[in-house]
């Protein structure tokens, strides 16, 4: 499970369920490390796709990074 509230989802407890959860940040990453270049494809098509606002790969890399994804953009701007 994907959640920025990992304070109220002990991960002793997830566990007996089966389920971890991780940041969004920590998914994104594990995304990548699976398949970087699908990753950079991902956001490139997402960048294209932007009409109103037009939005570049740079701005949405740039938006990751303020909404708390440090990890992730730093990656996606290699």
């Amino acid at each position: 499970m994907v959640t920025s509230n990992l304070r109220d989802f002990p991960a002793d407890y997830l566990a007996s369920w089966g389920i971890e959860a991780k940041s969004p940040d920590a998914f994104l990453q594990d995304i990548y490390h699976i398949d970087g270049a699908l990753t950079h494809q991902a956001v490139s098509e997402a960048a294209a796709a932007r009409r109103n606002p037009y939005t570049t790969v740079g701005e949405i890399v740039e938006a990751l990074d303020r909404l708390g994804l440090p990890v992730a953009a730093s990656l996606l701007r290699r």
